[in-house]
């Protein structure tokens, strides 16, 4: 395909998707093997990023939206003498343990925060506490 590199230490490029050859020629391009990464755009072939793994809440949101089991459904399906059925269950089980994760991890930082904000030497108003 006919391409520039636009990012010498990325390798990202600028590719010419049109037919005609001399006009992409002419802005400097050449016959470059390329590949569109995950977020669509072009790098010489061997050297487009890899998509970064998905967070907690993106798997969490993803697998909610898949099935449908919010946190309360999950709750209910959950519940004892739900009358769900296993495979139902068992994937409300395994959103809920990524969720769990993310809330332990919310509560942490939050609990960093409310510690940094006790130590501070300034009130509210930037006046230096007495």
């Amino acid at each position: 395909m006919l391409a520039k590199i636009i990012d010498i230490n990325t390798k990202e490029c600028s590719v010419g998707l049109g037919t005609d050859v001399n006009f992409y020629r002419s802005l400097g391009m050449e016959e470059i093997d390329v590949e569109k990464a995950y977020n669509n755009k072009w790098y010489v072939k061997g050297f487009a990023p890899v998509a970064p793994e998905p967070t907690l809440e993106e798997q969490v949101a993803k697998l909610e939206a898949e099935t449908g089991l919010t946190r309360v459904m999950r709750e209910m399906v959950l519940a004892e003498n739900s009358g769900a059925s296993d495979y139902v269950k068992a994937k409300a089980n395994e959103i809920e343990d990524l969720a769990k994760q993310l809330r332990a991890t919310e509560e942490t930082s939050a609990t960093e925060v409310v510690d940094n904000t006790q130590n501070d030497e300034y009130n509210s108003f930037g006046d230096t506490k007495q």
